[in-house]
């Protein structure tokens, strides 16, 4: 699998969030709350590939903090729906992924990290 390939043709953020649906409030208000007291610097080369969905509590608290943090970067974040992609998520090997769980219906959040993308944790 061309993960380089995969990320250019997944949602942008703005995108994704479109898709949110009754989960938009709750995401702008995570946004609106979320505090970045430090100075992220602006010429990171980062990638960022998220595999979530948008009824997902913790992606719901975790995206919008994400966005927020690298909003004034030259990061690129971009986000493919977990339960349209069994293929990409059968592709992606253990060793190389961050990821929460915290119950069975809870959706993973990814990033992939190697040549073209770089964890955040």
């Amino acid at each position: 699998m061309n993960l380089q390939k995969e990320f250019e043709e997944a949602m942008t953020l703005a995108e994704y969030n479109e898709t949110l649906g009754e989960q938009s409030a709750l995401h702008d208000l995570h946004y609106k709350k979320a505090v970045i007291n430090f100075e992220v610097p602006q010429n990171l080369n980062l990638n960022i590939l998220v595999i979530t969905e948008p009824w997902c509590g913790d992606s719901t608290a975790i995206i919008p903090v994400i966005e927020k943090l690298f909003a004034d970067t030259n990061v690129e974040i971009r986000m493919v729906h977990r339960d349209e992609n069994p293929e990409l998520m059968r592709s992606l090997p253990e060793k190389d992924l961050i990821y929460a769980k915290a119950g069975s219906k809870t959706a993973e959040d990814y990033f992939q990290k190697g040549e073209y993308f770089n964890a955040v944790v």
